[in-house]
């Protein structure tokens, strides 16, 4: 099990991703957020080199799924509104799950 303080950062990561999940109306990017959370939870049990591939893979499909319901602006790097015009509360999460996590 990891560290207390990197289990603290996990579970607030994982608050702000359902917290970000429940606003959200497209299906495919409640499921991908699902799974990164899921991901996140394993993570909580051990640490795991096969983990972190799992879960660097999973935030890049939550990426995807946010661009492709346009939720990124032109450049393709910052998660957007779904207006296109002001950042997500899921584009910090995503950057602190990859910092957290050596990605």
């Amino acid at each position: 099990m990891p560290n207390p303080l990197i289990v603290a950062e996990i579970q607030a990561l994982r608050l702000q991703l359902l917290h970000f999940a429940s606003h959200q109306q497209n299906p495919a990017v409640q499921f991908h957020c699902l799974a990164v959370d899921s991901n996140l939870a394993e993570a909580l049990e051990r640490d795991d080199p096969m983990l972190r591939e799992v879960l660097a893979s999973s935030v890049e499909q939550l990426e995807k799924a946010l661009r492709g319901a346009g939720g990124a602006n032109e450049s393709g790097d910052t998660p957007t509104s779904e207006h296109g015009t002001t950042p997500n509360p899921v584009a910090g999460v995503i950057r602190s799950i990859v910092v957290a996590f050596g990605g």
